[in-house]
């Protein structure tokens, strides 16, 4: 894995959890973790 692909990697899963976090906090839905993870891409 190239450092460019780990770092987009990092970010990504970051951002995914964070926002899903804030959704789920707001909603009470935890199944938006999965539904925005599998949504956001690199």
């Amino acid at each position: 894995m190239m450092k460019n692909d780990l770092l987009c990697w990092f970010f990504y899963v970051h951002q995914c959890f964070l926002i899903s976090t804030i959704i789920v906090l707001q909603t009470g839905k935890v199944e938006v973790w999965k539904w925005s993870c599998g949504m956001l891409s690199c």
